[in-house]
């Protein structure tokens, strides 16, 4: 993305632990407060927009992060929008590729009482001769009056906001909110330009971005306001590559489901995410683009676990402003899509939970090859099948079981025989597989088991549950169970297994570190993501510096009574490409070092394994060591779960 500027140089949002902080403590002029609504996934005080006085953005940063009373502090990024004009298209082919002309059998949406879709964008023509009807209008503001008569904050917001300015005023000063409004909702059968995917919306536009860019504060305002008046579903057709916890946790706080566009950069955003797609929660969909040809568009990110489904993204035909209609492509078209989707379905559904929605729009997906691997769901948005009223559950899996003779200290083989999905008749959609070192009883709470794609009712089906292997013997739960393409989940079947013990001679120390390793220069532990301890990272405080020379040092490792030694570990790092590397070396006496790998460039959570045959017999030493250039610094390298053990 070519982003013009990556922060609002004067500004920073900061998190308070309570309400009691002003002005002068922070060191600056607050410019805006935002009250998130309660929510367990975002704790915590209001939001601060914050004024920087004489001060850096860097440096305000580092001192606010110290202050016991600030939960976090974070620069006011600026994002900007995923979508670029084309030439006009010959027809609506997104409609056909997602069946929508079958889901308007069923249902074309609801205009009055139905689900409101905010979009978050660069406004809309809400005079729109193919979009005005469909525009929310706000029961509690009289227009015109120039007053507040709603109480809400904001005079004269009749049809939405503009975040920027704070006034009633969303009218697009673009072409990229009137475009992403005419794919979730241009009037049907009115006989004017293109149909939206709801013939019948209402479309809440919610101005922030202005010349495809803008700051985090507004997105934030702009959520909350969303949030605040009743929105639904909220469409997102922008971002940026920085993670922001004050974006994050306004998403989270609000009680409509999110989708968001995935990026435009061709890229992976399961190695270099996008937010606000990228973000973990579970009120969140992240939305890839498709062709006509029903391939992954060449510009969009994708991820196999970060981005969860694909739609038509590719020279799609809109709405722009002043009656006008034109074609744009983009994860920004993709989204729309998607998002009047979400809406049809609570249209039809109005008691439906963001779970129930977000499962329905994941499992109904036409799974192709094209997307294997490319997003979660493996699929391309199906709106007829997301509209199902499908009441049966799939059949339980037959003959569940862990093949133990199979299992070593690194995991088993699982296996069962497939069900369908109204019991027994039709193939699922979908599998999903936990385990505890329990009986589970809370399916949701254990840990998660890659499964392959259903196959037909009675065909053989197999995965493995792969460990982290550990000295001591453990005797583990493994459960499944079948969904169906509108979520509906089948009985819970359970089988026991028996993992050996793994014969360590090393282990890291993940709660604490200590004692096991030498850090030199910028070396240190951080908390793990997901909590449970710590992992070693060669610039855990931030980007690794120029001209670095660090290095990690084990203590010696006795192999003496280890054949076939092996080293294994899990990595992740962003490294310059060719300049800056981490090397993995080893040696017998700390003196004389043996490179076994060297790490540079871009990669993912990673596992690695290196035979240690040559150093039998005796004691070993591992190091990692960052070495960088005067150039370009990135965050480094991470790893974590190493060990050296016996060979499989």
């Amino acid at each position: 993305m070519n982003v013009r500027a990556t922060r609002v140089e004067n500004e920073v949002l900061v998190r308070l632990k309570g309400p009691s902080l002003v002005a002068p403590q922070l060191g600056g002029e607050i410019v805006d407060r935002f009250d998130l609504p309660a929510s367990d996934r975002a704790p915590g005080g209001p939001i601060l927009q914050l004024r920087l006085q004489g001060e850096s953005v860097d440096e305000a940063l580092k001192r606010l992060s110290r202050d016991p009373q600030v939960a976090y502090a974070a620069a006011n990024d600026i994002l900007q929008s995923f979508g670029e004009p084309n030439d006009l298209a010959p027809d609506l082919w997104g409609m056909k590729a997602i069946h929508a002309p079958a889901a308007w059998d069923v249902t074309t949406g609801q205009r009055e009482g139905g689900p409101i879709v905010a979009t978050i964008d660069s406004g809309c023509d809400y005079n729109h001769p193919d979009l005005a009807a469909n525009i929310w209008t706000n029961p509690g503001e009289i227009p015109g009056n120039g007053i507040d008569d709603d109480g809400n904050g904001v005079i004269d917001d009749v049809h939405g906001i503009s975040a920027p300015s704070n006034s009633g005023d969303p009218t697009d000063d673009a072409t990229h909110g009137t475009h992403v409004a005419g794919t979730i909702g241009a009037v049907g059968t009115n006989g004017l330009g293109v149909v939206g995917v709801n013939w019948q919306a209402r479309i809440m536009p919610l101005r922030f971005l202005e010349g495809g860019y803008g700051e985090t504060s507004d997105a934030i305002k702009a959520l909350l306001y969303a949030g605040k008046m009743g929105a639904r579903i909220t469409s997102n057709s922008w971002g940026g590559t920085v993670y922001n916890p004050a974006l994050r946790d306004a998403l989270a706080s609000i009680p409509a489901l999110h989708i968001c566009a995935a990026g435009n950069d061709g890229s992976d955003n399961d190695l270099k995410p996008v937010y606000p797609a990228g973000y973990d929660l579970p009120n969140l969909v992240a939305v890839g683009a498709s062709t006509a040809a029903d391939g992954l568009a060449s510009f969009s990110n994708y991820g196999a676990t970060t981005v969860d489904l694909v739609a038509p993204g590719d020279k799609i035909t809109s709405t722009l402003p002043g009656g006008a209609y034109g074609v744009k492509s983009g994860t920004s078209m993709a989204t729309p899509h998607v998002s009047g989707v979400a809406a049809l379905v609570a249209s039809r559904y109005p008691g439906i939970s963001n779970q129930q929605l977000k499962d329905r729009l994941l499992f109904s997906v036409d799974a192709t090859p094209a997307f294997e691997g490319k997003c979660v769901s493996g699929g391309r948005l199906n709106a007829a099948s997301a509209l199902e009223d499908d009441r049966v559950a799939p059949g339980a899996l037959g003959g569940l079981q862990a093949l133990t003779a199979e299992a070593t200290p690194r995991g088993v083989p699982l296996t069962w025989t497939a069900t369908g999905d109204d019991g027994d008749v039709g193939r699922a959609a979908g599998y999903e597989l936990r385990f505890s070192n329990r009986p589970i009883t809370d399916f949701e709470a254990a840990s998660v088991v890659p499964a392959p794609r259903p196959g037909e009712p009675g065909s053989a089906q197999r995965t493995e549950l792969r460990l982290h292997p550990k000295p001591v013997e453990r005797h583990l739960f493994v459960a499944a169970r079948a969904v169906d393409n509108v979520g509906n989940r089948g009985p819970v079947s359970q089988t026991e297994v028996t993992i050996p013990a793994a014969d360590l001679a090393f282990s890291e120390d993940g709660e604490s570190g200590t004692g096991q390793w030498t850090a030199e220069g910028t070396w240190g532990l951080q908390p793990r993501p997901e909590g449970g301890g710590f992992m070693w990272s060669d610039s855990p405080a931030g980007p690794y510096p120029e001209g670095a020379n660090a290095s990690l040092t084990s203590v010696p490792i006795d192999l003496s009574g280890l054949s076939a030694a092996r080293l294994e570990f899990e990595a992740r790092h962003d490294l310059e490409n060719r300049f800056d590397n981490v090397f993995l070396e080893a040696s017998r006496n700390g003196t004389e070092w043996k490179t076994l790998d060297t790490f540079n460039g871009l990669s993912a959570w990673t596992p690695h394994h290196y035979t240690l045959d040559e150093f039998a017999g005796g004691p070993v030493q591992l190091r990692f060591r960052l070495k960088t250039d005067l150039d370009e610094c990135r965050e480094g390298f991470t790893f974590d779960n190493l060990i050296v053990t016996r060979g499989a």
